[in-house]
């Protein structure tokens, strides 16, 4: 049985944070649906920041579904106060 070194640290996080969804991006390769969905937090001025993307977690079904939702709701807009850093085709 191996050791953790002593600076590896197992702790649970106890800080939360809501997050909106303010876009997607296509597909790729096999997958379908959409690729990652584009991530957001309110800065104090109001602004939607981008905050990162979650792409992981999603079966088939649930992408459908999901994709479904996002092309009825889906604007010609950016939500986010700068689009500059967001990869793979936002919508």
């Amino acid at each position: 049985m191996s050791r953790r070194a002593p600076s590896w640290i197992k702790l649970k996080c106890q800080q939360r944070q809501e997050f909106v969804i303010g876009g997607f991006t296509d597909p790729q390769g096999s997958r379908t649906g959409f690729g990652a969905l584009l991530l957001g937090v309110f800065d104090a001025q109001g602004a939607l920041q981008h905050a990162g993307n979650v792409g992981t977690g999603f079966n088939t079904k649930t992408l459908a579904g999901i994709k479904k939702k996002l092309d009825v709701i889906a604007q010609e807009k950016s939500p986010f106060a700068a689009a500059s850093g967001i990869e793979g085709r936002p919508h």
